[in-house]
């Protein structure tokens, strides 16, 4: 139903240990002055392009334009996962930009590219919202060193890229918002390009075959 969607095409959510590390910011209100906030491409772990959302959303539940998932696939050798796809959000922008992602999961590592392609100059930046009960340890030159309850994990940012910290709100019911961080990581320029980055741990085993029906 389009008008209860969120701009959430190519996110993705992380456990590790049985506990979310990563998460999307989830929904604080129904109806309401910061409903759209929650709905908004920066409220989740995928790419804005030039500011603008992946559907055009206003009201409380208003939606225009709709992108549209393509090019999906996912693959499975071993313990491995591989994910590839694009959609069509942003070929409304000038240029027609296109946001394409990659992830490749192997034990021990979660690696996520994106690539934006079309025509013309972009900004791109990509989202990674923590759990609240994920705290940022410590920082060494790219590489966010974060623990949690069920143990620890890196997030390693490629080269040609800046990146912060945020602060953002996390809501994992309706009314109820709890303080966690977002790592933003940018780039601009002509496209073709692509930004990314990797998540570390020792407890990412891979995938067995009771969790994938693939």
């Amino acid at each position: 139903l389009p008008g209860h969607a969120h701009c959430d095409t190519l996110s993705y959510e992380l456990a590790l240990a049985g506990l979310p590390v990563v998460v999307n910011a989830g929904v604080y209100q129904y109806a309401g002055a910061e409903r759209n906030l929650y709905r908004a491409t920066r409220s989740h772990n995928t790419v804005e392009i030039d500011g603008a959302e992946q559907h055009e959303i206003w009201s409380t539940f208003r939606v225009a334009r709709r992108g549209y998932p393509q090019g999906v696939s996912l693959s499975r050798q071993g313990r491995s996962l591989h994910f590839t796809g694009q959609h069509t959000g942003y070929r409304r922008l000038p240029g027609h930009p296109v946001h394409e992602r990659e992830i490749r999961l192997v034990p021990g590592r979660l690696a996520v590219i994106d690539r934006i392609t079309g025509e013309g100059s972009h900004r791109a930046r990509s989202f990674i919202h923590l759990h609240p009960r994920v705290q940022v340890e410590s920082v060494d030159g790219r590489t966010v060193h974060c623990v949690f309850p069920g143990g620890h994990f890196s997030v390693c940012m490629a080269p040609d890229c800046q990146w912060h910290l945020e602060d953002y709100d996390y809501s994992p019911e309706f009314g109820l918002k709890q303080p966690a961080r977002v790592v933003v990581i940018q780039t601009r320029g002509e496209v073709p390009f692509s930004l990314g980055y990797e998540i570390e741990s020792n407890r990412l085993s891979g995938v067995t075959i009771e969790e994938s029906t693939i």
